[in-house]
């Protein structure tokens, strides 16, 4: 039987999955392709922002702030990698599976979603 953080990490990702479903719906790829990549991102995320505010979930503000920015992540770069390839102290990211990313030196690293890998 799952237990409660498990139950909510899933919840959390359905959460997640469906605003990212609905906001890619809604945008103008072809605009958006033709649209300078700083300004893309901004106007992207606030329509995110928008989308999260708009949702009955019991997230805090800092919950839906990481939950819009994961999905900017998402749309924009390389998901739950972004924040590693982010670190100045990460040089190199190795990954065996889809939930274990590992640095050159080895250190396992959290996943957004809260998996744990190592």
């Amino acid at each position: 039987m799952p237990n409660l953080q498990t139950f909510e990490r899933s919840a959390y990702q359905q959460v997640k999955a469906d605003l990212h479903r609905k906001i890619l719906d809604r945008l103008d790829l072809e605009k958006l392709g033709r649209t300078a990549s700083d300004t893309a991102r901004e106007e992207v995320l606030i329509l995110i922002r928008n989308s999260v505010n708009g949702e009955a979930v019991p997230l805090s503000f800092a919950e839906r702030e990481r939950l819009a920015r994961e999905i900017l992540d998402e749309i924009f770069g390389l998901g739950p990698l972004e924040p590693l390839l982010k670190d100045p102290s990460i040089s190199d990211i190795l990954v065996n599976r889809f939930d274990r990313p590992f640095d050159a030196d080895h250190r396992p690293h959290r996943l957004s979603g809260g998996t744990q890998s190592g």
